[in-house]
């Protein structure tokens, strides 16, 4: 979980691409893209974008090893 929340991404779009290169072996589609950013989004109070915690991508971590797609590939 370190990895998901420490830094070294320098946008949210590459962290959202490492998460599922980890979790698929493949780059999220743009719609994918889209709405990881929307679910991250709807996380915060203020609902500002870009202006993620450690909560918002640990929770988006749990819904995409929670998809049909992760647990058929693992």
């Amino acid at each position: 979980m370190k990895k998901i929340t420490g830094t070294g991404f320098d946008a949210v779009s590459n962290r959202i691409e490492w998460m599922y290169l980890s979790a698929f072996g493949r780059y999220p589609t743009e719609q994918e893209t889209a709405t990881s950013i929307a679910f991250l989004s709807s996380k915060t109070s203020d609902n500002k974008a870009y202006d993620f915690n450690d909560t918002c991508w640990s929770e988006l971590a749990h819904a995409l090893v929670n998809t049909k797609e992760f647990i058929f590939l693992r």
